[in-house]
């Protein structure tokens, strides 16, 4: 027996359409669920999986090293290399998770859990460790013959981290966390045809300042809603993919900034460097004096 999961509104702002509705017919209620797990499966793996490509890092970075000092003339000491940003803390500082579906009601099926959550923050703690053993060795605690060896030389930026860690996908503005997370929420027609609450689509400015440094599958959907190549335009599973696959747990553009202003304070400071270098270089040396 088959039922309708009605969907009542549509909207197309600037080009991007907003899908809030059209007709589903499905056989089965959780057939979208079903389908929505099957398709996640496929571009998720665990963390088992990761620490292998982990245990290979270290060769990938001598062979980028060795191409860019013989493919480019590129010193190691020229190479700022960015580490990566928290995107797991609130607010508080706390481990995300506490409200599964903030910045993330555009479909049901989306939760952030907690307890994975927690799985990747391990394995990410031991990447940036892999990372400070992999740059300069000298000082940490490393595993013994790493194709690096002593380190790559390479600039691990790490100074911009800081201002992250309070500032991940699921936080909110300390000063107005109630209205941060409404207006965290997917807007939708209200029930009685009286416009988008909490806000309108609309109303959405990709760029503007936002607490949080990373982007929300609401904030993906809102912002881009892209479509797979080949597959209808009011396809069951549209939703979902474009909230997963529009930039959803990306740096914002603020983020990138914040990145961009600590690198360029790194490429001075090597510019500077290698200026005083060649002027010293360049400096006449003092005559010596003819001996008697």
């Amino acid at each position: 027996m088959e039922e309708q999961l009605f969907l009542r509104h549509r909207l197309q702002i600037a080009g991007v359409l907003l899908v809030e509705g059209l007709i589903w017919q499905v056989e089965n209620p959780f057939r979208l669920f079903k389908s929505t797990k099957a398709f996640a499966r496929k571009i998720r793996f665990g963390p088992d999986v990761a620490r292998v490509h982990l245990g290979a890092l270290d060769e990938r970075m001598a062979a980028l090293k060795k191409a860019l000092v013989d493919g480019f003339g590129v010193k190691p000491a020229q190479v700022i290399q960015s580490s990566y940003e928290p995107i797991q803390f609130d607010q508080t500082g706390a481990l995300c998770g506490s409200m599964p579906d903030l910045g993330m009601d555009v479909h049901p099926g989306l939760k952030l859990s907690r307890a994975r959550l927690q799985k990747t923050v391990t394995f990410l703690n031991a990447l940036l460790a892999r990372l400070q053993c992999i740059t300069h060795a000298a000082g940490h605690h490393c595993p013994a013959g790493l194709a690096t060896g002593r380190g790559t030389g390479f600039t691990l930026m790490t100074d911009h981290i800081p201002e992250f860690r309070k500032r991940g996908m699921c936080a909110v503005d300390p000063k107005h966390e109630l209205t941060d997370m409404v207006m965290m929420k997917m807007p939708r027609m209200a029930p009685n045809g009286d416009g988008f609450k909490p806000f309108s689509p609309a109303a959405t400015l990709p760029y503007e300042h936002r607490w949080r440094l990373f982007r929300t599958p609401n904030d993906a959907f809102l912002t881009a809603n892209t479509h797979r190549d080949g597959t209808e335009l009011f396809d069951i599973l549209q939703p979902v993919y474009a909230a997963l696959y529009s930039g959803a747990v990306h740096p914002t553009a603020e983020a990138h900034a914040i990145v961009a202003d600590h690198v360029m304070r790194h490429v001075r400071a090597i510019l500077k460097t290698e200026a005083l270098a060649r002027a010293k270089r360049a400096s006449p040396k003092p005559a010596q004096e003819t001996k008697r």
